[in-house]
């Protein structure tokens, strides 16, 4: 019996003399616009440090307080410490453990999670971003300009990186120029004013039809806040600091129909926009079984970086062989143009005076609603016998001359 007694007496006395520091959050869920208050306390020996927390990938530290006393009841420091933290993109998260040093021994705290759900209705908040496309209804192959633009009415400074969409699932993607300055706009969301600012801008190409989805874009920006609010307005601004707030925009859907099969020529590889071409070759005249370069160039507004070349119809005493020559696009007035060069090398095999047939290119205009072909005029060219065949017309026309 006195064992028992004895065991039950050291338990109650390491028990006692256990050191603890226990983890509390304000809430498991949360909002995105809201904040969450991490609470610790703590009966410790004696410390050498305030508490300190983990970095978290989701949440930042706005404001802290730090408090501790000595109960002499007990022999121990009693520590009390919160942290407030900020969500910069929803998730579920961990927090903690939190840890002190007390003498030579590092004491850990328990962990907790939080969620921090999206926000319902962004136009509550005080910034908010959307993607608003030029097109929500648009044709296979079809230019939409995304305009990423942020909401806001408060005062913020903008990130260094562009926003950000993971995945374009049916889509071409072409990005914008990173230098590009836009004007402002207002809007009123429920009363109150925000102003617009158009921070980016780039493009998609829809390549299948029906209903299709524009990703949620990530982008952040800053917030001048004052952990320790004063009341002052003049000091309270002195006091801010920049706080990263993680927006996201909402998905867009995008309808997208097939091109009318009506009058579609059977020179058309898809290309929907505006063009012209033009067609040059690097000599008139060449020798059989010898080879010469047609280039093509296509320049207008439209899907210029994924252009298919053009189809050729030769006679069979010629080979073509068609490569990819360079591209190049630019953004003029919401635009995607530029230009695009195929190079044909044709080898003829026929003596005689011959003709390199027309290219034809056909694409889509929106505008006016049909189909245009485009075409080069034929060129003259002019093939005389190869060097073996010379050779042997020149020996045959010698020994004739000696005859």
């Amino acid at each position: 019996m006195l064992r028992y007694i004895a065991i039950l007496f050291l338990l109650i006395r390491t028990t006692s003399g256990a050191q603890q520091l226990v983890l509390t959050l304000s809430s498991d869920t949360i909002n995105f616009n809201e904040t969450i208050r991490v609470t610790l306390n703590g009966e410790l020996k004696d410390i050498n440090n305030f508490a300190t927390l983990p970095d978290i990938d989701g949440l930042v530290v706005t404001e802290t307080t730090n408090d501790y006393n000595y109960n002499q009841a007990t022999g121990k420091v009693v520590l009390r410490q919160s942290f407030t933290l900020q969500p910069i993109k929803p998730g579920k998260y961990s927090v903690g453990p939190a840890w002190v040093m007390s003498g030579n021994k590092r004491v850990f705290s328990n962990k907790a999670s939080v969620v921090v759900n999206p926000n319902k209705d962004a136009s509550q908040g005080t910034v908010f971003m959307r993607c608003e496309p030029n097109y929500k209804k648009a044709f296979v192959g079809q230019q939409i300009e995304l305009a990423i633009r942020i909401y806001h009415r408060i005062d913020i400074r903008l990130g260094s990186d562009r926003p950000f969409a993971r995945t374009f699932n049916g889509f071409w993607y072409q990005p914008g120029p990173l230098d590009e300055t836009y004007g402002d706009t207002v809007i009123t969301v429920k009363g109150l004013k925000y102003v617009g600012e158009t921070i980016y801008k780039e493009y998609v190409f829809p390549n299948s039809t029906g209903k299709l989805v524009i990703p949620s874009y990530e982008y952040m920006c800053y917030i001048k806040h004052n952990p320790h609010p004063t009341g002052d307005p003049f000091i309270d601004e002195m006091m801010a600091i920049d706080m990263p707030v993680q927006l996201y925009s909402d998905p867009v859907p995008i309808e997208v129909v097939a091109l009318p099969q009506n009058n579609k020529p059977t020179s058309f590889l898809g290309d929907v926009g505006k063009f012209t071409l033009s067609a040059t070759v690097d000599s008139a005249s060449i020798r059989a079984n010898e080879s010469m370069t047609l280039t093509v160039k296509i320049m207008g507004s439209g899907n210029i970086k994924f252009m298919q070349a053009p189809k050729m119809n030769v006679p069979s005493h010629m080979d073509v062989q068609v490569i990819s020559g360079i591209d190049s696009t630019d953004n003029h007035f919401g635009k995607i143009s530029g230009m695009k060069e195929f190079k044909y090398i044709i080898t003829p095999r026929k003596v005689g005076q011959d003709s390199i047939p027309s290219v034809l290119f056909s694409y889509y205009d929106v505008q006016q609603s049909k189909y245009i072909t485009l075409s080069t005029p034929s060129i003259p060219l002019l093939v005389k016998p190869g060097k073996v065949e010379a050779q042997i017309e020149e020996s045959y026309s010698a020994s004739h001359c000696l005859d």
